[in-house]
């Protein structure tokens, strides 16, 4: 028995609603209060979640069960806060059994890639990055757009990351382009462009 409930066990004996008021003040109330809203926001994010399964369902012309699998299978449960699909390709690489999957996460949008396979009518992760080649996240910048990811019709994996031309006075335009490419049994790191937009 901690504390809390010491103060709250050797109370005197008055009404409930007196007993709750004081356990309230004690530290016990803000305890029930808090598992109350993680309870609502659980279910919140499971609303959420539904409502872009049929979203993306619609957009990729798989099924709402078909898209929560590949989902779940990206490492996105049904209550994962703050955690949504971004981009989801079924067809550029469908001569390889492969499906296309990036989730978004945090105020930074930051992209986890994630190459899905179907073998046996079971979908399995084959590939997943959620990180560049010196470490830093596929994030986006202050005061700029999101970062993107996407398959090109040569089925290559690009990543598209709006940064400034010049960064210690954050002034211009500029985008990062990542490239990773197809080995045979995985993908790899292959480019790293920038194209200055306006300086």
């Amino acid at each position: 028995m901690n504390s809390i409930e010491r103060r709250c066990f050797f109370l005197p004996r008055p009404s409930w609603r007196i007993v709750l008021l004081v356990c309230a003040f004690v530290g016990v109330g803000p305890n029930i209060i808090a598992q109350s809203n993680g309870v609502e926001n659980d279910k919140f994010w499971k609303e959420i979640h539904h409502k872009d399964d049929t979203v993306w369902a619609q957009k990729s012309g798989l099924s709402v069960e078909t898209v929560r699998k590949l989902r779940l299978e990206a490492g996105v449960p049904d209550d994962l806060h703050e955690t949504r699909i971004d981009n989801i390709d079924a067809k550029t690489l469908r001569s390889r059994h492969q499906i296309f999957i990036v989730t978004s996460a945090g105020n930074g949008h930051c992209l986890t890639l994630n190459i899905l396979t179907e073998q046996r009518k079971r979908i399995h992760l084959l590939w997943r990055l959620s990180e560049l080649p010196d470490g830093a996240g596929f994030c986006h910048e202050r005061m700029l757009p999101y970062p993107s990811a996407y398959v090109s019709k040569d089925q290559k994996v690009l990543v598209n990351i709006p940064s400034y031309a010049d960064d210690e006075s954050e002034t211009g335009r500029a985008l990062r382009i990542i490239t990773y490419k197809w080995t045979g049994s995985t993908y790899q790191f292959a480019s790293d462009q920038r194209v200055v937009s306006e300086k």
